[in-house]
């Protein structure tokens, strides 16, 4: 934790309105094995249902103690990992599409219209980021993750509520008060990475 801290400290970092407060960081190699991963493990269960005995069979039941031994004792952080990721490179790729939208706010050349859409952007990148949220507290934790998960989300709520607060601004013109807003989500966001990076985990946006 403290590498990735320092690491973060050492990164420098755009002070002009840090919409994104977080960018997607994956390579195109990356993402497509994640979502090769991915599609293994869809193609896995749906082979393990398709060996299931149809209802009126005469195939044996599994013995209690079988079926025992073959359920998962509990959620491992590697399949957590695997879970969280894969919400979470979906919600980068709809975050690539939007960032050259939203990033039109913080550039002097963008057209009125520019700048205008790139509020709009921003909005559907705050309800991107609720809705991955949401995605992410449905997840079953792994004993030992309950408490950092517990954090990671509502610090994730809490960065969707300041940047509701800055569309607001925004939308009313208050463009001084809407980057000083922004800016008070450089801690959160340095807590979250550094959470993300204990564990290897992708970022969200």
């Amino acid at each position: 934790v403290e590498a990735a801290l320092l690491t973060i400290d050492k990164t420098s970092q755009e002070r002009d309105f840090r919409v994104p407060w977080r960018l997607p960081n994956m390579t195109l190699a990356t993402r497509s094995a994640a979502v090769a991963v991915v599609a293994v493990v869809a193609l896995g269960a749906i082979v393990a249902i398709g060996r299931t005995a149809p209802v009126g069979t005469n195939e044996p039941t599994p013995s209690p103690a079988a079926t025992a031994s073959a359920v998962p004792t509990g959620m491992t952080v590697a399949a957590f990992k695997l879970a969280r990721d894969a919400i979470c490179t979906e919600a980068q790729s709809t975050n690539a599409r939007l960032a050259p939208r939203y990033r039109k706010i913080i550039d002097p050349a963008a057209t009125a219209a520019e700048f205008t859409d790139g509020i709009a952007a921003l909005g559907d990148f705050v309800t991107l980021s609720s809705q991955t949220t949401d995605q992410l507290a449905q997840l079953a934790v792994p004993p030992g993750l309950e408490q950092g998960q517990a954090v990671n989300l509502a610090q994730y709520r809490d960065i969707v509520a300041i940047l509701q607060h800055e569309l607001e601004l925004l939308n009313a013109g208050e463009f001084a008060d809407a980057k000083a807003v922004d800016l008070s989500t450089d801690a959160i966001s340095r807590q979250i990475s550094a959470w993300e990076a204990e564990y290897g985990f992708l970022n969200c946006p």
